[in-house]
């Protein structure tokens, strides 16, 4: 009997002449993107990979790390931010000016906030205005919480960022 059940999984799992074998995702098919540079013979499945590919070295190795990520893409994203000036936070602090010549964006009013907290001793003391610039109420409750320390109820931010957007929009009139 054992036998028996053993031989009709074997034979329903010969059913590989009825389909076709699956194609390989990898391989040569579909090598349509081929590098640019003179001299150059690499091929690639994508236009994205073509254009991100270094010419300088003749493996494969180089242009496509054991992760799976483009080394050249990874390496390209971490030098575009290190400017000096983001680094700094001058560029924020352009951006900012920029964003509150805009009737949308208002800045964080700490240390100021009695409006916003129901009881003053929660307000933590610091004699430095913040930088922040928000255009929406969420964010600045978000920001309230992690720069400041301070849970404010989500209807008196709503309310509070309404008003001083009405006051901003009549004052620019």
């Amino acid at each position: 009997m054992e036998e028996n059940l053993i031989s009709l999984h074997t034979d329903s799992g010969n059913s590989s002449d009825e389909h076709p074998p699956k194609k390989r995702r990898g391989g040569e098919v579909g090598r349509d993107f081929i590098c640019s540079v003179e001299g150059c013979n690499k091929d690639f499945k994508s236009r994205h990979l073509a254009k991100l590919h270094y010419c300088g070295s003749d493996s494969d190795s180089d242009t496509v790390s054991q992760s799976g990520y483009d080394s050249e893409q990874v390496a390209t994203k971490v030098v575009v931010g290190l400017e000096i000036d983001d680094i700094t936070g001058k560029t924020y602090a352009t951006r900012s000016q920029l964003k509150l010549a805009g009737a949308g964006a208002l800045s964080c009013p700490y240390p100021e906030l009695q409006a916003l907290v129901s009881n003053v001793d929660d307000i933590p003391t610091g004699s430095k205005n913040c930088e922040y610039v928000f255009t929406r109420a969420y964010d600045f409750r978000r920001h309230l919480k992690v720069a400041h320390g301070i849970e404010a109820d989500k209807e008196r931010v709503d309310e509070w960022t309404n008003n001083a957007k009405k006051a901003k929009a009549s004052t620019s009139n």
